[in-house]
């Protein structure tokens, strides 16, 4: 729910000139933590102790709390203002929808779907695999891919913003198509 919230509270902040860049930045924090985060599980269990699991969920807390104290003071920070409720949206006629979806969002919903699930099980098992093999630390792998998602991120939504979705979406989709 958080990452909904956050994500619609994010795209009422950016201006809607760089709506692209602005929620490219945002998307920053999330895409440093699933790659950071395994990296620094990784660390903590180095042999795989109870005592060491036990550290792990006590860190995991931890940045759950930290989290949840700073959601708490977002408004009192003065970052986001009320979103005024508005009557009218309500009384126009909603877009015909597909299985309670918008029509409109149903291709790019499977199209993220069919992209997050093709590298997500490789994501997920590259630790066990390089576990498996005897390679190094595994956590760099993670630490590699954070790094070149925030590199491409600070400047691929500059370039969406000023040439279109379509100039930057298309190239980065056939990029996926590399083995």
């Amino acid at each position: 729910m958080f990452n909904t919230a956050s994500g619609t509270a994010a795209s009422f902040l950016v201006p809607r000139e760089r709506i692209t860049e602005g929620i490219g930045y945002f998307a920053i924090g999330n895409v440093l933590a699933l790659a950071l985060g395994p990296a620094m599980a990784l660390a903590i269990i180095g042999d795989f102790t109870r005592a060491e699991f036990n550290t792990l969920f006590l860190v995991a807390f931890l940045f759950c709390l930290a989290a949840f104290i700073l959601a708490i003071h977002i408004y009192r920070l003065g970052k986001i203002e009320e979103i005024p409720k508005t009557v009218s949206i309500v009384q126009e006629k909603l877009p015909p929808t597909f299985l309670g979806f918008e029509k409109g969002v149903v291709i790019p919903v499977i199209v993220t779907f069919m992209l997050t699930f093709s590298y997500a099980s490789a994501f997920v098992y590259l630790a066990a695999y390089g576990l498996s093999k005897g390679w190094g630390n595994i956590g760099n792998a993670y630490f590699m891919y954070a790094m070149g998602l925030l590199v491409s991120r600070l400047f691929v939504g500059k370039l969406g913003d000023k040439y279109g979705p379509d100039y930057v979406m298309l190239p980065v989709l056939s990029l996926q198509l590399l083995p």
